[in-house]
C-alpha cells in the first residue's frame, strides 16, 4: 500500500486544487437561486461568527437593486470554514442559514421563508 501513496498524492492534490478554490477545497463558488415568490433586497455571506459585512446584492447590481424571483447569481466563498447566509426580502422578512460548507456546497436555493444548501 505504501508504494501507491506517491502515485495517488498528485491525483488527490490536483482534485483539491482545481479552479480558484481555496487550498484543500474542491469548490469555491456556488449558484444562488431565488425560487421564492418575492425579490431579494439584501444578501449577506460571512464566516460563522463574523459581522455580516457588505450587501452582496448591492455589489452584484451596481447602484443597488434586487435579485428578482426566479433569478440567480454566483456566490463566492472567500476561504475555508463554515459560512452563514442572511437573506432579506423586499417585504422586510429575513431568513438565515449557518454552517454552510463552501467546499461542498454547489447551490443555495431561496424559497419562501426557507434557505436550502445542496
Amino acid at each position: 500500500m505504501r508504494h501507491l501513496l506517491p502515485l495517488l498524492a498528485p491525483l488527490l492534490l490536483a482534485a483539491c486544487a482545481r479552479g480558484n478554490a481555496p487550498a484543500g477545497c474542491a469548490q469555491a463558488a456556488a449558484r444562488l437561486e431565488n425560487l421564492s415568490s418575492q425579490a431579494i433586497e439584501q444578501l449577506y455571506l460571512s464566516p460563522v461568527g463574523s459581522p455580516w459585512g457588505h450587501d452582496l446584492i448591492g455589489q452584484e447590481f451596481k447602484g443597488g437593486g434586487e435579485l428578482p424571483s426566479r433569478a440567480g447569481m454566483p456566490l463566492r466563498f472567500e476561504g475555508l470554514g463554515p459560512y452563514a447566509l442572511r437573506v432579506v426580502w423586499v417585504n422586510g422578512q429575513a431568513a438565515e442559514m449557518s454552517d454552510i460548507n463552501g467546499c461542498t456546497t454547489l447551490r443555495i436555493t431561496i424559497l419562501d421563508g426557507l434557505l436550502r444548501a445542496e
